[in-house]
């Protein structure tokens, strides 16, 4: 947040947590609403400039009172700015079509997505002075030299700049015959295809109608397809709809699809990498299960669920770009992934899905955000890959098992911020021989140490006045040193 100037926090937030803006050595002024009524450990540490706005005789005055900062009561607002970039081919031509995803890395969630012009040109005015968004850009033709950019926007009109597409894919105009069903007024569902297209473009309308959707197994074990272009609109890839399609080596996305169902694209194994849509926001159970010559795969930030085994068995696939908006997802994900070694969650995720990593057996190395609070229920259950791990300061939640079976920690070290520990967070970390009490502990669950057989002392911190309830419970312990 090193640009950031002003915050305006909204009315009806109760909490600001422990090293919230810490260290935001330009932040000068901030709104604070009546509701809030704790501010955390550090929250404000290292704004040496700031001053504290709100109303009279609320926590925020008592607050600012305490730690020193000065305390005004005029409102505080923060600025838009509008936003502007431009989109051209090699030769300097405007691509018109390109979906554009902003991205707010300050708040995590998407601030909006954008179409280029005829000239190649977007904008937007939802952007604020002082933020941090991620740029993503898309098309299914195109393949970006910067795909991605992250802008701090300043001024009136912030220029986001020229990015350059390569053209990869050629129209060929090749097509079949479909049939379709009606979902909803003039939006229809593709049911079948009879053809003999090896590089096929599905049309974005059939008899007037707009194609929404690719039904269940619609292309399912096709061994002819090798290239598929997907339609303008569409919304939704069905349960197998290019299920075993083993020559397929390029799916073209447009950026209106927010969903990839169970198995649509499960044992092509022909495909290397695809360029999935900004758009995109769920891939459900099994979607691409199997398909071992996938390499790459890079989601953009708004995916917010990942199913049961949604990469099951990529046994090539290398690297994976964790979406910052990931919410939800199931275990096994990347069970079987044998060259998936290592992970890198973004800055600005605050909470890590539960299940995320559950029996990622291969994977030695995650390195997580110092924007971390939680670590979801189940995160890492049964990684036994994983040697290690560097938990952020500001970590103030482990899930229940969440590490649960992680047979390769030696040791861990859990920062003073986390003040809960799960039910059988630890169990059968039999070759963890080291791990610390932290200060600000609050809660523990059951059996958060079974079977940690190498795991045989512990010291509580000086300044520790509780020791939280069951935090030793099935321990295998021999020696606590108190306080």
């Amino acid at each position: 947040c090193g640009n950031l100037t002003e915050i305006v926090l909204p009315e009806g937030l109760a909490e600001i947590r422990d090293y919230t803006f810490r260290s935001c050595k330009s932040l000068e002024r901030a709104w604070i609403p009546e509701s809030v009524t704790d501010i955390g450990y550090q929250a404000f540490e290292g704004c040496t400039g700031l001053a504290i706005h709100g109303v009279a005789g609320s926590y925020a005055e008592a607050y600012a009172a305490e730690n020193g900062f000065p305390f005004r009561e005029e409102a505080v607002t923060v600025d838009k700015v509008r936003v502007e970039g431009l989109v051209q081919d090699t030769s300097g031509n405007g691509i018109e079509g390109v979906s554009v995803l902003v991205y707010d890395l300050l708040k995590n969630e998407e601030t909006g997505l954008y179409k280029t012009g005829a000239d190649g040109r977007w904008g937007t005015d939802e952007t604020l002075s002082g933020g941090r968004y991620l740029l993503r850009y898309h098309h299914p033709k195109y393949k970006f030299i910067e795909e991605e950019a992250v802008i701090e926007p300043a001024g009136d009109v912030y220029d986001a700049g020229t990015v350059t597409g390569e053209l990869v894919y050629e129209t060929t105009g090749e097509t079949g015959t479909f049939t379709y069903e009606t979902i909803q007024g003039n939006d229809i569902r593709i049911t079948s295809y009879e053809g003999t297209a090896r590089r096929l473009e599905i049309p974005s309308e059939i008899d007037g109608y707009a194609v929404r959707e690719i039904g269940e197994g619609v292309f399912r074990e096709n061994q002819e397809l090798t290239h598929v272009l997907l339609p303008e609109g569409l919304r939704k890839v069905g349960t197998s709809a290019f299920q075993g399609c083993s020559l397929l080596e390029y799916v073209g996305f447009y950026g209106e699809l927010t969903e990839i169902g169970s198995y649509a694209f499960g044992e092509c194994v022909s495909l290397v990498e695809t360029d999935f849509p900004v758009s995109l926001k769920t891939i459900r159970d099994n979607a691409f299960r199997g398909c071992t010559g996938l390499e790459t795969v890079q989601l953009p930030a708004g995916v917010s669920t990942i199913g049961y085994r949604a990469f099951y068995g990529c046994t090539a696939l290398e690297e994976f770009g964790y979406p910052a908006g990931l919410a939800e997802a199931s275990s096994d994900i990347f069970s079987g992934c044998v060259k998936l070694k290592s992970i890198t969650v973004p800055e600005g995720v605050t909470k890590l899905a539960g299940n995320v990593f559950a029996r990622c057996t291969y994977l030695t190395e995650v390195t997580l955000p110092s924007t971390l609070e939680e670590i979801g229920d189940s995160a890492f259950y049964g990684a036994v890959g994983l040697t290690g791990i560097t938990l952020p300061e500001g970590l103030e939640v482990i899930g229940n098992e969440a590490f649960r079976g992680c047979t390769g920690i030696e040791g861990i070290v859990l920062p003073d911020t986390v003040r809960k520990i799960g039910y059988q967070s630890f169990r059968d970390c039999k070759n963890m021989s080291s791990i610390n009490y932290p200060l600000g502990l609050e809660e523990c669950g059951g059996s958060a140490f079974d079977g940690c057989t190498a795991l045989v002392s512990m010291t509580v911190p000086e300044g520790v006045t509780k020791v939280a309830d069951n935090a030793f419970s099935y321990s295998e312990l021999q020696k606590i040193s108190l306080p």
